[in-house]
């Protein structure tokens, strides 16, 4: 009986798949039962024949074209047209003041959809893009959570001015640097600006990277544009959509250290070579001792809410969403907190009249930690968990948090060792360990920040005729933050505590009139647009500092009773005015040209150069549409592409120009008088930044579209640099900043997508390379120009020089151990140390004269990457998808400042256990570390080629496994789509840097000091589970 009813659903259903708008039958379709493996093709005439169970829906699919779903219920013909997909050389994609298909474009266009943003399960957009843009280089400085990222497209093209893209969210150009929108009162890394906005709200990301594509935005556009679209509502039934993931997260290396046992040894050792007696009797008694990183370092929690409302008539469209975000960090003490909101509405009011409204209100608030060794906290959390003694316990006898200063003696027992001793000597086991307790740092000294940010912009098109409407848009930014911060007196050197609080405000408004024409006639096909925009912005910060807060307990609550309390307050405005206009031009499909200008006016810029010009033209060559390559068989599109243009870079600040006074006491008839002085030396020919680049590209497809590459070549030169330059000695000031400096960028990008697999299996891949060569061309006729950026007193550790690329490191040249038995006479060494002995390390003199010193500095690496890739496969098959992406940068080097603290050989912190067990001996005369050192004040003012490391890494920075419910399951549930997945981030990392993590920058976006390790927050690997309905 069951047989007889199981024969009874089964249905016999035929027909014919053809392509919409010609009905030419399509050989090869798939027709496959959903979310199963049973289906056929279609044959030479386009025709199938299937047997399938009744309420089947069936997938019919090609590469190409998008797929559709029908729902069988009885038998009989069901004929399909199948359209070409809107992807590939058909996708329309965000321009800048208009769109475009991708065919059409003769500018350099890297596209990033949804799909791609969302699988990523990132903070933020810019952290989204990584990896998925050749020539894109993204960076996470740190791994706190909601910190920065530095972004480089094409390469660095500035030395002092911003080298960040303009990130132009739904046609606002807003912005993001750090100190403009978040207070830098809090400690630890700064807010990321671009974490206020939900990377799941965004429907696509464009980057434009030459000057044809990114003229249109003029004097901002030299680092490149990045155009984010957020998702808007479409005429229909109404879409409920809901998604959360929870998950985990924990550091991925930590620093193999000594334990208590070991570093007993190792002081043991170091003081006999101070010639002082042993410290420790015993040191075996000390067993594991207190490993500070685990006590710093935890596994962490996060999790996203996300619930969206999207549909509307042929009248009203919206695009509803809220969110809330919260991850705690892998170091205790620390966690991010997000709510935001997105309305996206747009009415057709009239026939001719459509008015459109984009809403974004976000709230975050973190808890930040100072993980370097910045001198204003007394040193950072890593840092001292990298340093501190592993003898030293985290609590006393009460439970108390071990204080500052506090050692053990030979009996284990806590003393302060800044006491004397009975034979009138400090206590300490070998010198007093600089550091303080880091939960001290954590636990009790709080800081935090809270930024509020709202981004709204208002349009109307009217259409004018046929081909020509009108686009009038208001649009607002306004953001205001918070930062607090207190490190109590037990936490500071000196013993008084520190107190700061802080906040900025920033306002931009923006006003846009567009005309926009669009024309077909014959074979010839016009889009233009022109215009005018004027911006303003407001910045606004207050802040004070103090010392010496008397009651701990109050922190930052009670400046009144603190000593040497100062107040600071600044405040900016500066605006733009622009003209705009882009004319595209293509004869049969074949032949294509863009001409782009902008003219724009700043109030940053000196009077005899308030305004510039901003040219590009473009020309692209369809190949494949000519005749002679009609019959070219497998080739589907070939066409070529040349640009060239001026763009520029403004981003300085907004008063260099200007002849600006500040306050200063002075002493006037033995009275304190309140006069004026000349802040800044003025300089009325103060400019942008231009940028000349020169590109040529190739775009292919083969196979109906399975196989597609773009190559491309550019050529960059930018031209009146921003750099200080000396002014004669009676003006007053050393220096003016002028426009005198050249630099160059040169690269190849390459991007391949390929659909391997298409039908109940399918397989799609896209990689993506960029390579980049950087190299300073003019200096003004210095020889060199040091980065002087002070760490561990160190400083000139990098420098510009000409014919050099940004980013190069200058230091000393290291040659091996000095061995026993060699004659030490004739061997460099440092200025006052004497003869080299032996299990001291020699370093190369390059200048001949004995002494290492200054002179006997060479570049020794560089923070420059030589490529940057992406390598994505997405798997899918019978409702499971697998996605696997890996990324990489290869060929940079990182200064490990941190190798200044853990392979100290004076002990005064601890080491590696590396650095320990193959350090100097006369029984173990290894020539990889020198000997254990017993003086304290062995200090080296260079770095050298023991600290640079290469910093390549590959990484699978994503992997998701999913399965999304069959049509079945999905009618007994009720809902429309359901799709669970695990997925993990930075599981995985191939790379020869011995620190935390190769990705790391502690001066954060800084082009002149970049490559920098010390105390670096690390990044996390991440285990996360997640849900997606839809009703």
């Amino acid at each position: 009986m069951a047989a007889i009813t199981l024969f009874a659903q089964d249905i016999q259903i035929s027909g014919q798949v053809s392509e919409a708008g010609t009905g030419e039958p399509l050989i090869g379709v798939n027709v496959i039962i959903k979310d199963g493996t049973t289906g056929t093709t279609t044959d030479i005439d386009g025709t199938y024949s299937l047997v399938v169970p009744q309420s089947t829906v069936l997938v019919f699919s090609y590469i190409g074209y998008e797929p559709q779903e029908f729902l069988i219920n009885q038998e009989g013909v069901q004929n399909v047209e199948l359209r070409t997909e809107a992807t590939g050389l058909e996708e329309v994609v965000v321009i800048g003041y208009g769109t475009a298909k991708k065919r059409d474009l003769t500018g350099s266009v890297s596209s990033v959809n949804s799909e791609l943003i969302e699988s990523a399960a990132a903070l933020s957009a810019d952290q989204a893009l990584q990896g998925r843009a050749a020539g894109v280089f993204v960076q996470q400085n740190s791994g706190e959570p909601g910190a920065g990222t530095t972004v480089r497209i094409r390469g660095t093209g500035s030395i002092s001015a911003g080298n960040e893209p303009l990130y132009v969210i739904d046609g606002i150009p807003i912005l993001t640097s750090a100190e403009d929108i978040t207070s830098t009162a809090a400690k630890g890394n700064v807010q990321n600006p671009l974490s206020t906005i939900n990377p799941n709200d965004i429907a696509s990301i464009e980057v434009l990277k030459d000057a044809s594509a990114a003229a249109i935005y003029g004097a901002r556009a030299a680092n490149g544009v990045i155009l984010i679209t957020t998702k808007r509502g479409k005429a229909g039934e109404g879409q409920i959509d809901f998604s959360t993931y929870y998950g985990t997260q924990e550091v991925r290396k930590p620093y193999r250290l000594l334990n208590g046992a070991q570093y007993a040894q190792f002081i043991n050792e170091s003081s006999f070579y101070a010639g002082n007696g042993r410290v420790y009797s015993d040191p075996q008694s000390f067993g594991e001792g207190t490993n500070w990183q685990d006590e710093i370092f935890r596994r962490a929690n996060l999790s996203n809410y996300e619930l969206s409302f999207k549909g509307g008539t042929d009248v009203f469209q919206y695009a509803v969403s809220g969110g809330y975000y919260l991850q705690d960090g892998a170091i205790i003490g620390s966690n991010f907190e997000r709510y935001n909101f997105r309305a996206n509405l747009d009415a057709q009011v009239t026939p001719k009249l459509k008015i459109s409204n984009s809403l974004m209100f976000s709230f975050s608030a973190s808890d930040r930690v100072a993980t370097d060794d910045n001198a204003a906290f007394d040193g950072g959390t890593i840092t001292a968990a990298l340093g501190y003694s592993p003898l030293v316990p985290t609590r006393d006898k009460n439970g108390n948090l071990v204080q500052k200063n506090f050692v053990v003696d030979d009996n284990g027992e806590l003393v302060d060792g800044t006491q004397a001793d009975a034979e009138g000597n400090a206590i300490a086991e070998k010198t007093i360990n600089t550091f303080a307790n880091p939960l001290l740092k954590l636990l009790e000294s709080p800081s935090s920040n809270k930024l509020s940010r709202v981004i709204n912009n208002l349009s109307g098109i009217y259409q004018l005729t046929n081909h020509l409407n009108l686009k009038v848009s208001l649009g607002i930014d306004f953001a205001a933050s918070r930062g607090d911060q207190f490190t109590p007196r037990a936490s500071r050197a000196g013993g008084e505590s520190f107190a700061s609080s802080g906040t900025t405000s920033s306002t931009t408004i923006l006003n846009e009139n567009t005309l926009n024409y669009q024309q077909t006639f014959n074979r010839h096909k016009i889009t233009a647009v022109g215009g005018v925009s004027a911006q303003q912005s407001k910045i606004s910060s207050i802040s004070v500092d103090a010392i010496d807060i008397q009651n701990d307990q109050l922190g930052f609550n009670n400046y009144a009773i603190a000593r040497g309390a100062s107040l600071g307050t600044n405040f900016s405005d500066f605006t733009f005015l622009s003209g705009l206009a882009r004319v595209s031009y293509s004869y049969a499909d074949k032949y294509l040209m863009t001409i782009t200008g902008r003219a724009d006016g700043s109030s940053k810029f000196g009077t005899n150069n308030k305004w510039g010009f901003f040219p590009s033209a473009s020309l692209g060559w369809v190949v494949s549409e000519e005749s002679f390559l009609d019959d070219s068989g497998f080739m589907d599109f070939l066409k070529l592409r040349l640009s060239y243009g001026i763009i520029g870079n403004e981003s300085i600040g907004p008063y260099l120009s200007q002849a600006l006074l500040v306050p200063v006491d002075l002493s006037f008839n033995d009275f304190l008088t309140l006069g004026f002085e000349p802040f800044v030396f003025p300089n009325s020919d103060l400019k942008w930044e231009s940028t000349e680049q020169f590109n040529a590209g190739l775009d292919l497809s083969f196979v109906n579209g399975r196989l597609s590459a773009t190559l491309d070549y550019y050529l960059k030169n930018t031209f009146d640099l921003l750099l200080s330059t000396d002014v004669p000695f009676y003006t007053g000031f050393a220096s003016v900043f002028s426009n005198v400096g050249d630099l160059e960028n040169s690269g190849f990008e390459f991007s391949l997508t390929t659909h391997n697999f298409d039908g109940a299996f399918r397989w799609d891949t896209d990689f993506n390379i960029g390579w980049n060569r950087n190299k300073i061309t003019n200096l003004a006729g210095r020889d060199n120009i040091p980065n002087n950026a002070n760490l561990f007193g160190i400083e000139s550790w990098a420098l510009l020089q000409e014919g050099e690329a940004v980013g190069r490191f200058y230091g000393l040249r290291t040659d091996g151990i000095f061995q026993l038995g060699k004659d030490p006479e004739g061997v460099a060494n440092f200025a006052g140390s004497g003869l080299i002995a032996p299990g001291e390390r020699k370093f190369i003199d390059l200048n001949g004269d004995g002494i290492i010193g200054a002179d006997d500095r060479s570049f020794i690496g560089s923070a420059q990457p030589d490529f940057t890739f992406g390598f994505n496969n997405t798997f899918s098959f019978k409702g499971f998808d697998l996605n696997v992406f890996l990324q990489g940068v290869s060929g940079n080097q990182i200064v490990n400042f941190n190798k200044f603290l853990i392979e100290r050989e004076n002990g005064t912190s601890n080491v590696t256990l590396d650095f320990f067990a193959n350090r100097w001996t006369p029984q173990n005369p290894t020539n990889r570390y020198p000997k254990v050192n017993g003086d304290p004040g062995l200090v080296r003012n260079f770095i050298s080629d023991g600290e640079v490391e290469d910093g390549s890494y590959l990484r699978l920075r994503t992997i998701s496994l999913g399965y999304r419910l069959s049509s079945q399951m999905l009618q007994k549930l009720k809902v429309s789509s359901l799709r669970i997945y695990v997925t993990g981030k930075n599981l995985w990392t191939l790379t020869n840097y011995s620190g935390f993590d190769p990705e790391v920058s502690h001066f954060g976006q800084s082009a002149t000091n970049m490559g920098a390790d010390l105390g670096g927050y690390p990044s996390t690997k991440q285990y996360l589970v997640g849900l997606n309905v839809g009703f």
